[in-house]
């Protein structure tokens, strides 16, 4: 058996560190637009573009010059969007951080074979897990970009399994996205566990829903 977990809003709290990245953007370039009005506006540009990215519409430097444009204007030179986007993303590395119950959870589950399953860029997405000290603790991690498939898509689930040898059936996957993470495994074969952080009730008993990672093993053990 394997235990697989998605990245991003599930092990760290990149959101968090999106928003005060954003913030920074806001206050330097002193954006004359109020700031929960700038992150609404952020957070719909990402929604926009990230999707086009991960199906290898555009570059992940299109993704980036596409996404200044859309917030802050569309007369901006590719020079000039590059040395913003810098900006945000130095000041966005700089607060990532694992949520409090990550390493009690990865404690509990020292015995079993453990794996990460990330959409995104590979080597952000390897940094994260260097940085924040993490990464020695999976046996086998799947990045889409180098496998050229995204979640939901069964296919990079599928990859990671046959990476880690074992069965679909025999792996579990734990993310926080409802659609893109548990019903992409569950389609692709895998036992998946929605995190849902956020709290609430499943209108499905089909569904195994955790509001915390403290709760991983035991959604395991009921299987």
């Amino acid at each position: 058996m394997v235990i697989f977990f998605d990245l991003d809003g599930t092990l760290i709290d990149s959101q968090g560190a999106v928003d005060w990245a954003a913030g920074t953007v806001h206050s330097d370039l002193r954006v004359d637009q109020p700031l929960e009005d700038f992150l609404k506006a952020w957070r719909k540009s990402h929604s926009n573009y990230y999707p086009r990215y991960l199906n290898g519409e555009i570059s992940y430097e299109s993704l980036r010059r596409s996404r200044i444009r859309e917030v802050l204007g569309t007369d901006l030179s590719d020079p000039e969007a590059d040395s913003i986007f810098e900006s945000y993303m130095n000041a966005y590395e700089s607060k990532w951080a694992l949520f409090a119950d990550v390493e009690p959870c990865l404690d509990g589950l020292r015995p079993h074979c453990l794996g990460v399953i990330s959409n995104g860029p590979s080597q952000e997405q390897r940094r994260k897990l260097t940085r924040l000290g993490i990464e020695p603790r999976f046996q086998h991690i799947l990045i889409s970009e180098e496998c050229k498939c995204a979640k939901p898509n069964p296919g990079i689930f599928g990859r990671a399994c046959e990476l880690a040898g074992v069965a679909p059936s025999d792996a579990w996957y734990v993310g926080d996205q409802y659609e893109i993470d548990f019903c992409g495994s569950i389609a692709a074969g895998l036992r998946g566990i929605w995190l849902n952080r956020r709290g609430g009730i499943s209108e499905s008993s089909d569904v195994k829903v955790i509001s915390s990672l403290a709760q991983v093993a035991e959604a395991i053990s009921s299987g």
